[in-house]
This record gives C-alpha cells, structure tokens and sequence, in this order.
C-alpha cells in the first residue's frame, strides 16, 4: 500500500499513483494539521504533488527520488523536524 494513514502522519511509500490523491486530499481535509511523510516516496504522481502544494502540506523526510528530493521537496513547509 503507497499510503499508510495515521492520526496525525500519513506516510508515502514506494510509487504514489493518482489513484491516491483524492485519499490523500480527503485525508487532509479531515486532518488540518497532518504532517505527510515523504522519507519513503519513491515516486509521486502529478496529482498527489498537487494535492500537497494546493493544501499547502506540512511535509517531513526526504523523499528518496532525487528529483523530489532535490526540487519538490523545497516548496513545502517543514513541520520542525526537517526536511
């Protein structure tokens, strides 16, 4: 599973496919203060990245694709615990 949603942390692993934007934008929306977890991404579709920048995501980890890492990963906020 791409996603694993906790209470406060939902956690991006692997290749993230359209598919999961809309579960990540719901999840958002019902979390506010949600941190997402990028450390394990490997891939994000279009959508899920734009899904996170237009609810301006709190993001943490460094997402182990270095075009995420290096340009993606800047644009968002950092929750404290760096990116």
């Amino acid at each position: 599973m791409p996603v694993q949603y906790g209470e406060h942390c939902a956690w991006l692993k692997g290749i993230c496919s359209v598919e999961e934007a809309e579960q990540i934008y719901e999840w958002l929306m019902r979390n506010p203060a949600g941190v997402v977890d990028l450390g394990e991404a490997e891939h994000l579709h279009a959508a899920v990245f734009q899904v996170l920048l237009a609810l301006k995501a709190k993001v943490k980890g460094r997402p182990q694709d270095p075009f995420l890492a290096r340009y993606i990963n800047p644009l968002f906020k950092d929750d404290g615990e760096g990116i």
